[in-house]
Formats: structure tokens, C-alpha cells, sequence
């Protein structure tokens, strides 16, 4: 319960509260109308990223450490058209937004391990860029 004033309690809108609990990686395509964001504390521990399109509000979950769509239980997963999957790998491999982080993967990574307890690793090339799972042919 939160009280609103001295006089008035609401409870809480939980979906509205589920929706607020990410940690916001980006935006992304022709009009950016695709976000990214990892979950904060995700039932589901397998490390993975949402991406949602904020006109439809359809959203589907992606694996972090691999080329494909990840499944959350009683959830229904979108399959986006059109480019989505080479627009995804674009902004993937973008330099990111925060001058610490070398791209939008090594983002997303560090936000899912610090807002989760399970924990996901990378690698790095000799170059020392990410090596990015294909995500241009999501499956």
C-alpha cells in the first residue's frame, strides 16, 4: 500500500510496478521503436534481454549468450519482422551510450549481472571487442 496523501491509500498497479522494474538498455530501428532492456530480478534466471516495441507494446525475450528467442513460462513470445534481427545485431555491436562499456552487448550483460542473481559472461576478441552472438538469425 502506498498512501497517496494524509487521507487517501492506493494499492499499488502491479503491472505498471513490473514495467518499471528494468533496467533500460536502449532504443533501436528506423524510428526507434524497439526497446531494450534487461528485467530486474527476472523470474526466469536464464541470462537474457527483452526487447519490446513500444507502439504494439509486443515483447519478446532474447538469450544473452546465444542466437535465440528465449520462452518465459505461461508467456507469450513475439517474433518480429522486418529487419528486426539485423536492426537487433546493429545496435548490439554499437558503441554504447556510456563511455565504460565498449558496446550495447557489454552494457546489456553488466545490467542483467548487476540486476540479477544469476550471472552471465562474455569473451573478447584479441581487439578487445565483444564477440556478440549472431543475432541476425535469431531462432
Amino acid at each position: 500500500m502506498i498512501k497517496i496523501n494524509n487521507n487517501i491509500i492506493e494499492k499499488p498497479n502491479m503491472k505498471q510496478r513490473e514495467h518499471g522494474d528494468i533496467a533500460r538498455i536502449g532504443f533501436f530501428g528506423r524510428a526507434s521503436e524497439y526497446e531494450v532492456y534487461v528485467q530486474t530480478d527476472d523470474e526466469c534466471q536464464e541470462p537474457h534481454f527483452h526487447v519490446k516495441d513500444i507502439y504494439t507494446e509486443a515483447d519478446t525475450a532474447i538469450c544473452l549468450q546465444s542466437n535465440r528467442y528465449y520462452k518465459h513460462p505461461n508467456k507469450e513470445n513475439y517474433i518480429f519482422k522486418y529487419n528486426f534481427e539485423e536492426l537487433l545485431y546493429s545496435f548490439m555491436t554499437e558503441p554504447c551510450r556510456s563511455p565504460r562499456y565498449a558496446d550495447n552487448y557489454e552494457f546489456t550483460i553488466t545490467m542483467w549481472n548487476l540486476n540479477n542473481q544469476s550471472s552471465c559472461s562474455w569473451q573478447k576478441d584479441t581487439d578487445g571487442y565483444s564477440i556478440i552472438p549472431n543475432y541476425r538469425y535469431t531462432i
